[in-house]
């Protein structure tokens, strides 16, 4: 039986970003379409830049913190998220405490059908702090750090905000050719787009010859663009769907690199 070398397709790994889409996209809150790609050297040590390591996933969920410090609440004391009000003895229960008032509020946020609400952040309590409520949001990425908060206190100030912060979008250290967005979608040469199969859809890259893009490539990635969303904020923005490694390549004047990528939606 002959020794057979393995195969050497470059298999590509979902962001988080990108699986946070997926996820989402099966709920149908939100739709996007591959844009464009990037490829560079892979690896990105510091110290060792073209060392191929797998690419850390960067992105995090923004934060925020909604503390009760006062439980004495006046007529029309409410929270509001991303448009969507909580009044006082309308929409959620004052408690004894603050703790108790804080979990009221939790609960009435969370069980919100509203699509401003349920699809972009979740409450929960402080595990320190009984009356602090953190606010998560669902996207990966900076989008998260401007999902809109709002505070009326009439008299006693009952809540102290902490807005949304430390979203962190996954992206291309250093991207070599093209620099995204120059490329714009994929297309074969005639202009057709393959479709394999209901669930996959490919594309292929192209790296011209004569002195453009001479560079060593380990990396590619992909990009996608959000059309629609429950998160009006997000929609237009480009985020790192996925990126894949392989052994380092390197072109000169006289090589033409060309990259045929396979989308597969299970």
């Amino acid at each position: 039986m002959p020794f057979l070398d393995p195969t050497d397709s470059v298999i590509c790994e979902a962001s988080l970003q990108g699986r946070g889409l997926l996820a989402r996209q099966k709920l149908g809150i939100v739709n996007y379409r591959a844009l464009g790609w990037s490829s560079g050297r892979g690896g990105y040590d510091d110290l060792n830049p073209v060392k191929i390591i797998p690419l850390p996933a960067t992105a995090v969920t923004a934060q925020g913190s909604l503390e009760i410090v006062d439980n004495t609440f006046d007529a029309g004391d409410s929270v509001t998220f991303n448009g969507v009000e909580f009044t006082n003895g309308l929409d959620f229960t004052v408690g004894i405490d603050t703790d108790e008032t804080a979990l009221n509020l939790v609960e009435v946020v969370n069980a919100s059908l509203d699509p401003a609400i349920k699809n972009n952040i979740r409450l929960s309590i402080d595990g320190g702090n009984a009356s602090l409520i953190i606010i998560d949001s669902l996207a990966y990425g900076v989008i998260g750090n401007y999902f809109p908060i709002s505070l009326t206190n009439f008299g006693a100030i009952n809540f102290v905000l902490t807005a949304m912060t430390g979203g962190v979008d996954d992206a291309l250290i250093d991207p070599a050719y093209p620099v995204f967005p120059t490329l714009g979608t994929f297309v074969l040469p005639e202009g057709r787009i393959e479709q394999p199969t209901e669930e996959s859809i490919s594309f292929v890259l192209r790296i011209p010859d004569g002195a453009v893009g001479l560079n060593g490539y380990g990396e590619v990635g992909i990009y996608v663009e959000i059309l629609e969303s429950t998160y009006p904020g997000e929609v237009g923005n480009t985020v790192l769907f996925a990126s894949g490694h392989f052994p380092l390549q390197s072109k000169t004047d006289r090589s033409l690199f060309t990259f045929r990528v396979l989308l597969t939606f299970g």
